[in-house]
Protein backbone atom coordinates (compact mmCIF):
# COMPACT_ATOMS: atom_id res chain seq x y z
CA UNK A 1 0.00 0.00 0.00
CA UNK A 2 1.35 3.19 -0.81
CA UNK A 3 1.18 6.31 1.14
CA UNK A 4 -1.13 8.49 -1.13
CA UNK A 5 -3.53 5.11 -0.01
CA UNK A 6 -3.20 5.50 3.22
CA UNK A 7 -4.67 8.71 3.29
CA UNK A 8 -7.59 8.40 0.73
CA UNK A 9 -10.23 7.61 2.84
CA UNK A 10 -9.17 10.73 5.04
CA UNK A 11 -9.60 12.94 1.89
CA UNK A 12 -12.94 11.43 0.47
CA UNK A 13 -14.70 11.94 3.82
CA UNK A 14 -12.94 15.58 4.41
CA UNK A 15 -14.54 16.58 1.13
CA UNK A 16 -17.75 15.26 1.52
CA UNK A 17 -18.02 16.59 4.73
CA UNK A 18 -16.95 20.10 3.47
CA UNK A 19 -19.79 19.27 0.75
CA UNK A 20 -22.31 19.15 3.30
CA UNK A 21 -21.28 22.03 5.16
CA UNK A 22 -21.55 24.20 1.80
CA UNK A 23 -24.58 22.94 1.31
CA UNK A 24 -26.21 23.65 4.62
CA UNK A 25 -27.26 27.27 3.92
CA UNK A 26 -29.55 25.87 0.88
CA UNK A 27 -31.65 23.35 3.56
CA UNK A 28 -32.51 26.27 5.81
CA UNK A 29 -36.49 27.13 5.31
CA UNK A 30 -37.13 30.71 5.33
CA UNK A 31 -40.77 32.17 5.70
CA UNK A 32 -41.41 35.08 3.49
CA UNK A 33 -43.43 37.20 5.32
CA UNK A 34 -43.25 40.30 3.05
CA UNK A 35 -40.16 41.11 4.19
CA UNK A 36 -36.82 40.88 2.10
CA UNK A 37 -34.30 40.96 4.91
CA UNK A 38 -33.58 37.54 4.71
CA UNK A 39 -34.90 36.51 8.51
CA UNK A 40 -36.65 33.43 9.24
CA UNK A 41 -39.72 33.62 10.96
CA UNK A 42 -40.30 30.59 13.05
CA UNK A 43 -44.17 29.09 13.44
CA UNK A 44 -45.24 28.99 16.84
CA UNK A 45 -48.83 29.63 17.69
CA UNK A 46 -50.82 31.33 20.32
CA UNK A 47 -54.66 32.40 20.72
CA UNK A 48 -56.40 35.59 21.89
CA UNK A 49 -58.24 35.23 25.33
CA UNK A 50 -58.40 36.84 29.14
CA UNK A 51 -57.87 34.12 32.44
CA UNK A 52 -59.22 34.89 35.64
CA UNK A 53 -58.43 33.06 38.61
CA UNK A 54 -60.54 32.35 41.39
CA UNK A 55 -58.59 32.59 44.28
CA UNK A 56 -59.59 30.91 46.96
CA UNK A 57 -57.79 30.50 50.50
CA UNK A 58 -58.49 26.77 52.16
CA UNK A 59 -60.66 23.97 50.67
CA UNK A 60 -63.95 24.39 48.42
CA UNK A 61 -66.61 23.34 50.38
CA UNK A 62 -69.05 21.00 48.43
CA UNK A 63 -72.26 22.13 46.85
CA UNK A 64 -73.58 23.23 43.70
CA UNK A 65 -71.55 26.08 42.73
CA UNK A 66 -72.66 29.02 39.43
CA UNK A 67 -70.65 31.30 37.92
CA UNK A 68 -73.19 34.20 35.97
CA UNK A 69 -70.74 35.83 33.90
CA UNK A 70 -71.88 39.42 31.72
CA UNK A 71 -69.15 39.94 29.07
CA UNK A 72 -69.61 42.46 26.80
CA UNK A 73 -73.14 42.90 27.58
CA UNK A 74 -73.69 38.93 26.61
CA UNK A 75 -74.49 37.13 29.83
CA UNK A 76 -73.10 33.86 30.26
CA UNK A 77 -73.57 30.57 33.03
CA UNK A 78 -71.31 28.07 34.39
CA UNK A 79 -72.43 25.48 36.85
CA UNK A 80 -70.76 22.76 38.98
CA UNK A 81 -70.98 20.80 41.47
CA UNK A 82 -68.26 19.64 44.11
CA UNK A 83 -66.97 16.94 45.11
CA UNK A 84 -66.19 16.29 41.45
CA UNK A 85 -67.04 13.26 40.08
CA UNK A 86 -64.03 11.06 39.10
CA UNK A 87 -61.44 11.90 36.26
CA UNK A 88 -62.69 11.00 32.80
CA UNK A 89 -66.78 10.35 33.56
CA UNK A 90 -68.06 13.00 31.90
CA UNK A 91 -67.95 16.89 32.08
CA UNK A 92 -68.10 18.15 35.58
CA UNK A 93 -68.62 21.55 34.63
CA UNK A 94 -70.91 23.30 32.29
CA UNK A 95 -70.75 27.03 30.55
CA UNK A 96 -73.92 27.61 28.15
CA UNK A 97 -71.48 29.64 25.73
CA UNK A 98 -68.69 27.85 23.98
CA UNK A 99 -66.20 30.80 24.38
CA UNK A 100 -66.10 30.42 28.05
CA UNK A 101 -64.84 27.69 30.22
CA UNK A 102 -64.61 26.92 33.96
CA UNK A 103 -61.35 25.23 35.29
CA UNK A 104 -61.66 22.44 37.58
CA UNK A 105 -58.86 21.05 39.77
CA UNK A 106 -58.63 17.74 41.61
CA UNK A 107 -60.42 15.17 40.27
CA UNK A 108 -57.89 12.35 41.59
CA UNK A 109 -57.78 14.09 44.42
CA UNK A 110 -59.69 13.36 47.43
CA UNK A 111 -62.86 15.20 47.29
CA UNK A 112 -61.77 17.73 50.11
CA UNK A 113 -59.37 19.33 47.38
CA UNK A 114 -61.45 19.51 44.68
CA UNK A 115 -62.35 23.02 42.98
CA UNK A 116 -62.26 25.19 40.45
CA UNK A 117 -58.97 27.04 39.24
CA UNK A 118 -60.18 29.68 36.71
CA UNK A 119 -63.05 30.93 34.09
CA UNK A 120 -61.00 31.50 30.73
CA UNK A 121 -62.19 33.13 27.00
CA UNK A 122 -60.69 30.91 24.63
CA UNK A 123 -61.73 32.91 21.55
CA UNK A 124 -62.88 36.67 22.51
CA UNK A 125 -61.08 39.11 24.43
CA UNK A 126 -64.17 40.87 26.15
CA UNK A 127 -63.40 44.82 27.18
CA UNK A 128 -65.60 44.49 30.43
CA UNK A 129 -66.80 41.66 32.51
CA UNK A 130 -68.81 40.85 35.70
CA UNK A 131 -68.71 37.81 37.53
CA UNK A 132 -71.16 36.83 40.03
CA UNK A 133 -70.93 32.89 42.00
CA UNK A 134 -73.07 31.25 44.10
CA UNK A 135 -72.76 28.11 46.23
CA UNK A 136 -76.45 26.47 46.76
CA UNK A 137 -78.03 29.87 45.88
CA UNK A 138 -76.28 31.82 48.15
CA UNK A 139 -74.34 34.68 47.27
CA UNK A 140 -69.91 33.91 47.35
CA UNK A 141 -68.46 36.56 46.04
CA UNK A 142 -68.66 39.59 43.15
CA UNK A 143 -66.13 41.67 41.08
CA UNK A 144 -66.27 43.57 37.50
CA UNK A 145 -63.23 44.22 35.60
CA UNK A 146 -61.63 46.14 32.63
CA UNK A 147 -59.14 43.66 31.05
CA UNK A 148 -56.21 45.17 29.92
CA UNK A 149 -54.38 42.89 26.80
CA UNK A 150 -50.64 43.04 25.92
CA UNK A 151 -50.21 42.53 22.56
CA UNK A 152 -47.93 39.14 21.80
CA UNK A 153 -45.87 38.43 18.70
CA UNK A 154 -44.24 34.25 19.82
CA UNK A 155 -42.39 34.23 16.40
CA UNK A 156 -40.81 37.88 16.91
CA UNK A 157 -41.61 41.07 15.76
CA UNK A 158 -42.79 41.46 11.80
CA UNK A 159 -43.92 37.90 12.11
CA UNK A 160 -47.28 36.32 12.61
CA UNK A 161 -49.06 35.77 14.40
CA UNK A 162 -49.80 38.41 17.23
CA UNK A 163 -52.18 37.67 20.29
CA UNK A 164 -53.82 39.89 22.99
CA UNK A 165 -54.25 37.97 26.40
CA UNK A 166 -54.89 39.52 29.67
CA UNK A 167 -55.85 38.25 33.19
CA UNK A 168 -56.93 38.89 36.36
CA UNK A 169 -57.63 37.48 39.87
CA UNK A 170 -60.56 37.20 41.57
CA UNK A 171 -61.18 35.81 45.26
CA UNK A 172 -63.27 34.14 46.35
CA UNK A 173 -64.21 33.15 50.27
Amino acid sequence: MTIFAAFAWPRRVLALTLASLLALPACLVVTDDDDDDGRACTEKGCADGFVLTLAHAGGWPAGAYRFEVVADGKTITCSASLPLPPCGQGPASACDAPELTLGLSGCALPAAEHGFSELYWTTTTPASVSVEVTRDGAPLAQTQLTPTYVTSQPNGPDCGPSCRNASASMAVP
